[in-house]
């Protein structure tokens, strides 16, 4: 499969027989990784009963399940209903993710107490260089 191209492109792999990646990009790049961390909360909150656990990375996700519990349609793999479920949970999720991807962009990063007249080491106004960024 080829790899990412397009924000909503996002590879499946299997990881094992009971792990199924997620990878939402390559690199380095901090809304790859705003969009693999709202992603494994969707999964979080989906409850899935086969959920074994949620690995998120710089890149994607790691999810394991136990196949014995994955719902499956006639003649599907436990690995093909896992990408089916993640599919479907994306679609229906999509707003929500957007909403969480938006709303993480918008956080604001504060200087600590440290900064500026309380620390010896930093020279001026941490508000200043914050607002110059």
């Amino acid at each position: 499969m080829p790899p990412p191209s397009a924000p909503g492109d996002v590879r499946l792999l299997p990881s094992g027989d009971q792990c199924l990646i997620v990878q939402f990009g390559e690199g380095v790049d901090i809304d790859v990784n705003r969009r693999a961390c709202a992603f494994a909360r969707l999964i979080e909150a989906a409850g899935w009963p086969f959920t074994a656990d949620v690995v998120p990375s710089f890149t994607g996700i790691g999810l394991h399940y136990r196949a014995e519990l994955v719902p499956l349609h006639a003649g599907e793999s436990p690995l093909a209903a896992v990408g089916r479920l993640i599919g479907d949970l994306a679609r229906r999720a999509g707003g929500i993710q957007a909403a969480f991807v938006r709303a993480l962009r918008q956080a604001a990063i504060l200087p600590s107490a440290f900064a500026g007249r309380y620390d010896p080491q930093c020279e001026g106004n941490p508000w200043e260089k914050l607002a110059a960024d």
